[in-house]
């Protein structure tokens, strides 16, 4: 999934009425769920990027320049997907 795709999921998780609706089409097995919330194209790219920025890391001759950027956008990753969890709760919340 590319920047603009995720960047769309972002906005309907913004909009509660939409996102209540698709939240009922996932299945509530812990396969398809993310810490309770569904687990939609958001969490399965950030966890794509990051499994592939992690494997990037345990690459051998790779400088600690590049280290360093591969570990930062791991943490982004991680931020991402906790900021879009807070963005689930309030979009089920209301």
């Amino acid at each position: 999934m590319d920047l603009t795709g995720l960047l769309a999921n972002i906005v309907s998780a913004a909009d509660s009425t939409l996102y209540r609706g698709a939240e009922t089409t996932y299945p509530t097995s812990q396969k398809y769920r993310y810490h309770g919330f569904p687990r939609d194209a958001i969490h399965l790219a950030c966890a794509a990027h990051r499994t592939r920025l992690q494997n990037s890391l345990r690459t051998p001759g790779i400088n600690m320049i590049e280290k360093a950027v591969f570990t930062q956008r791991t943490a982004n990753m991680t931020t991402i997907q906790t900021t879009y969890i807070e963005k689930q709760k309030k979009a089920l919340a209301n």
